[in-house]
């Protein structure tokens, strides 16, 4: 995500691999750690009504890569801070029923996730998220991390991928 310093504006640069299509609802507003770099859509093109996805060809995952880009009107502290509050995903993440953080260690975090899914299903999982701070931006990587305790059908194929919140350079209201 990307923020200009006098507009506090935000656009989000995403990238997901997706093994199963509820996969890309947990990743809408992430990139495959990866996937090559994806090239930044011309900034007039973006708005805070709409997320522009991609899909990117070629990421040498299984499944699919997307890419989605956005702006938001928030300072990227403050959107760092709210995708490290794992316990509030459930109320902006679509089909994310619980996120309880179950570990903490110097650079990450161990989360047990829980979507709820069309047609009663639920699938649980877990991720190990990794918060890098690099001056005026933030990262929060993610990869899944298998669990011995659930059954393949209990559970997601993969998701790999990171927020990235960037300002935006010459964004203005």
């Amino acid at each position: 995500m990307r923020t200009s310093p006098s507009s506090n504006r935000t656009a989000i640069p995403a990238r997901v691999p997706a093994t199963a299509s509820f996969a890309f609802a947990l990743a809408a507003i992430a990139m495959a750690l990866e996937a090559p770099a994806a090239a930044y859509p011309d900034i007039s093109s973006l708005s805070e009504d709409h997320v522009r996805v991609v899909e990117e060809p070629g990421s040498g995952h299984p499944g699919k890569t997307f890419t989605a880009f956005t702006l938001i009107a928030a300072p990227v502290p403050k959107l760092c801070s709210m995708v490290q509050d794992y316990a509030s995903y459930s109320a902006y993440m679509p089909n994310t029923k619980s996120a309880v953080p179950i570990e903490a260690g110097d650079g990450y975090a161990l989360v047990d996730m829980t979507l709820d899914l069309p047609l009663g299903q639920e699938k649980r999982y877990r991720l190990r998220l990794e918060p890098e701070t690099p001056p005026g931006q933030c990262k929060l990587a993610w990869r899944l991390i298998p669990r011995a305790d659930l059954r393949v059908s209990e559970t997601i194929a993969d998701t790999t991928g990171y927020w990235l919140f960037k300002p935006v350079a010459g964004c203005s209201e």
